[in-house]
């Protein structure tokens, strides 16, 4: 399975002063990955790129890249999302459609008094990224911000990684702790303030296109699945070539 990596997160990346050739020999990617039509990364070479920016940014950096103007406009399901009627429906929309922007889930969970995001990742057992899980709780912050025009502040924020900057707890208004999970805890009278952004108009217009988006990757990952499912059955007889495996797949 391969994932969008958007290029304009590249140059975000290089504004804050990362060589983007540099960048993609220590993550073991090719250095020409940005200038080709279409950017397509597996889960481990998105997870090695983003621990590599890590390396090379500080707290402050990461807030500069998540807090861009114009953001928002990236990408199609982030786009989508940010015409939401508020900030619930927005991480449930986002939350949906996460693994069109990559490989990453967003977990919504409701209680009586807060909304809970969990930010993980698709693969069980594999640990987000410092410094991705930080540029996530930033830009989802800042977009809620910028769309209810109100400066709203985390009941809560937990990250699997102790925080070292202080930058990023003034920012996030709130002192991180350190837990098990990526969690943004919202209130939910927060979380139900109107989004000035709102746009039913466009949601319907963009929505189905992601809808078939996702459930090509549906129908590509159960493929995938089929084919390393017959392959473990033919591997002992050797029967291990295209033609086998396409007859036992009818």
């Amino acid at each position: 399975m391969k994932y969008v990596f958007y290029r304009q997160l590249g140059r975000l990346f290089e504004s804050v002063g990362i060589n983007i050739g540099e960048l993609l020999r220590a993550s073991s990617l090719p250095e020409d990955l940005l200038s080709r039509r279409e950017i397509m990364l597996t889960e481990e070479e998105y997870f090695r790129l983003m621990e590599q920016v890590g390396l090379m940014t500080k707290g402050d950096e990461v807030i500069r890249i998540a807090t861009n103007d114009g953001i928002e406009t990236f990408s199609p399901p982030v786009f989508a999302a940010y015409c939401s009627s508020d900030g619930r429906n927005f991480l449930t929309r986002l939350a949906h459609y996460k693994r069109l922007v990559g490989p990453l889930q967003f977990i919504v969970t409701e209680q009586e008094k807060d909304l809970e995001l969990e930010i993980g990742s698709i693969t069980e057992g594999l640990t987000v990224p410092a410094f991705w899980a930080e540029l996530e709780m930033v830009f989802i912050l800042n977009l809620i911000r910028k769309a209810t025009q109100a400066d709203v502040k985390p009941v809560s924020v937990t990250f699997q990684h102790e925080v070292q900057s202080r930058a990023l707890a003034e920012y996030l208004g709130c002192q991180p702790t350190h837990g098990n999970k990526n969690v943004l805890t919202l209130s939910q009278s927060d979380a139900a303030l109107p989004f000035i952004t709102r746009n039913e108009s466009m949601w319907q217009y963009i929505e189905p296109e992601l809808r078939r988006r996702l459930s090509e990757m549906e129908i590509d990952d159960s493929m995938a699945a089929r084919v390393r499912s017959a392959l473990v059955e033919l591997l002992p007889a050797g029967k291990t070539t295209i033609d086998f495996v396409a007859s036992k797949l009818c």
